[in-house]
């Protein structure tokens, strides 16, 4: 789960989740378009408040976990983190729904990341009753 949790944060933050290109100029009508790129992270618009907030999720959940493992007083929360991986993962299957034209590899990925966010505090929640 933290794997899927920081890989998550990663993707969100720096992998295209939108991208929108014309490789080639374009001359129609007598207009010249030239070529563009236009890369949007997870963080970004479309739905920018989506991404960030399972971005600040997934990290808590990743915080969590880290702070049960160095620390014997914090006791584990198993629904708390059975119920911040589906938060994680309906959130990012709000943010790639939301607004799914020129989905970039990111959103694909975020997909299957929080995928396993949610599966890791499902484990969580069978290991600590």
């Amino acid at each position: 789960m933290v794997a899927a949790g920081v890989l998550l944060a990663a993707d969100l933050a720096f992998v295209p989740w939108h991208r929108i290109r014309l490789d080639r100029t374009v001359e129609r009508f007598g207009v010249r378009v030239p070529s563009f790129r236009l890369d949007r992270t997870g963080l970004q618009d479309p739905n920018a408040l989506l991404g960030v907030a399972a971005l600040v999720v997934a990290l808590a959940m990743v915080a969590h976990v880290l702070a049960t493992r160095l620390h014997a007083a914090v006791r584990p929360a198993a629904q708390a983190q059975l119920i911040g991986g589906a938060v994680v993962l309906g959130l990012v299957v709000a943010k790639v729904l939301a607004h799914d034209q020129f989905l970039g590899p990111g959103a694909w990925a975020g997909v299957v990341l929080a995928g396993g966010v949610a599966f890791g505090g499902y484990l969580i929640a069978q290991h600590f009753p």
